[in-house]
């Protein structure tokens, strides 16, 4: 879909791949709402679907990441689709639609699982082997394709989700999964450990009860163990980021609102509605609009500088300086292209085999405020070591003048994004 629309639109914006993505995941929150409101509308009245739907539109989670680029936002749009669909057929390509959302993310697996729970207590007679096999025929061949694709060889334990598990398993159980809950609330990861506990007890409550009563219609059981299992998924995973609640941020709501009272049900929306809206030009704490700025302040220094020779950059995440950088005299190499395990992640290292058979070329090394914050928030060893976190540590490039000139820094004028351009200068026997 990105590189379809990022041809259409290429002559008119200078970063078609970035436009095409924002387009996209903007286009598809937009339809979301109307998805959720299609659905929504048929368990409970027009007037509360409306307004749930206004709450979803309002929230700044959503907001925040509906003009991101991850894919969360277009999970999010096939799930409510394929919700309406399977409300309304019970067709086997409704059930394919199930499984193939397993190429969009891993935690879709929880909704032919959720659907087949309520179909087995439920109504018997619907549970069907044809239904089951659509369902998990498409997540068994990608199972299979991605055992061939792994970054040890021919085993899925390869995979990189499956080895941050195993790399992560001091973090499990993970808590920020259940104890977040709040924050699609109030749009703040300060609340208060109490508040948060309380309110994340109340809300798995009353979905656990709605998913258990014998009187809930069996859509809105479904819906409501989707939301249960999204919550395990991650309580399984050891790192977590609130952008994993957007595709359940509707269905939270509706636990809130989808009251045996109708007062009850109203005085919860029109507070929830209330605070969204007071809050609605605020930004959350979540909103970081200069998040990895140094990566275009550099690239429009390479891109504005005249050197005197081809030049290589090495940086930590390089296809992202990649993309921007248009400079003819720039190569920045990908992670593919640095030999990072035979050197063991040493940069002098890296440096000399990049030079070798190149006697005219520079080589620029980049550290920033990006790699140095990594470097210390991550909790395990696996994302460090597999991301050369090491090899980009200011620290050591600094202590290390005999090898590395300062060049320049370039930052934002509040200065919490800095990149620092170092040059590497061979040593005497390497020339």
């Amino acid at each position: 879909m990105i590189v379809s629309l990022a041809k259409i639109i290429s002559p008119y914006t200078v970063y078609p791949e970035i436009a095409a993505a924002r387009f996209i995941n903007i286009t598809l929150a937009t339809l979301t709402l109307i998805n959720i409101y299609i659905l929504v509308n048929s368990l409970i009245s027009p007037i509360f679907a409306f307004l749930l739907t206004l709450l979803v539109a309002t929230n700044q989670i959503n907001i925040l990441y509906s003009i991101d680029i991850t894919n969360q936002v277009i999970y999010t749009f096939f799930l409510t689709l394929s919700l309406i669909f399977y409300h309304r057929s019970k067709s086997p390509l409704v059930y394919l639609l199930f499984g193939l959302l397993f190429l969009l993310r891993y935690e879709s697996i929880v909704i032919p699982i959720s659907i087949f729970i309520i179909e087995y207590y439920t109504k018997r007679s619907s549970l069907k082997i044809k239904n089951f096999l659509s369902a998990f025929v498409p997540i068994i061949l990608w199972l299979i394709i991605l055992n061939f694709h792994s970054r040890i060889g021919n085993s899925i334990t390869g995979n990189a989700y499956l080895e941050e598990i195993q790399n992560g398993l001091k973090n499990l159980p993970n808590l920020f999964a259940f104890t977040s809950l709040i924050e699609i609330i109030t749009f703040d990861s300060s609340s208060p450990t109490d508040l948060s506990q309380l309110f994340s007890l109340t809300t798995i409550g009353l979905c656990f009860f709605g998913a258990a009563n014998s009187k809930s219609k069996p859509i809105v059981k479904i819906i409501y163990l989707i939301f249960g299992f999204h919550l395990l998924f991650l309580y399984i995973f050891p790192n977590f980021f609130v952008r994993y609640y957007i595709p359940i941020i509707w269905i939270m709501y509706l636990i809130l609102v989808n009251q045996k009272s109708k007062i009850i049900s109203f005085t919860i929306i029109f507070c929830l509605l209330a605070y969204n809206l007071a809050r609605i030009n605020l930004p959350s704490n979540y909103s970081q609009p200069q998040e990895m700025k140094e990566y275009r302040l550099v690239a429009d220094w390479l891109n504005k500088s005249k050197f005197d020779k081809p030049t290589i950059v090495v940086i930590y995440e390089p296809h992202i300086l990649k993309y921007f950088v248009t400079n003819p005299q720039i190569d920045v190499k990908y992670g593919s292209d640095t030999q990072f395990k035979i050197c063991q992640d040493k940069i002098n290292c890296i440096c000399e085999t990049l030079l070798l058979g190149k006697s005219n070329t520079n080589i620029f090394v980049i550290t920033s405020a990006y790699s140095s914050r990594d470097l210390l928030s991550f909790g395990d060893q696996f994302t460090p070591i597999i991301h050369h976190l090491s090899t980009f540590d200011d620290k050591n490039i600094q202590n290390n003048k005999v090898n590395f000139k300062y060049l320049t820094t370039v930052n934002t004028d509040d200065n919490n994004h800095w990149a620092n351009i170092w040059n590497y200068i061979p040593n005497k026997s390497s020339d």
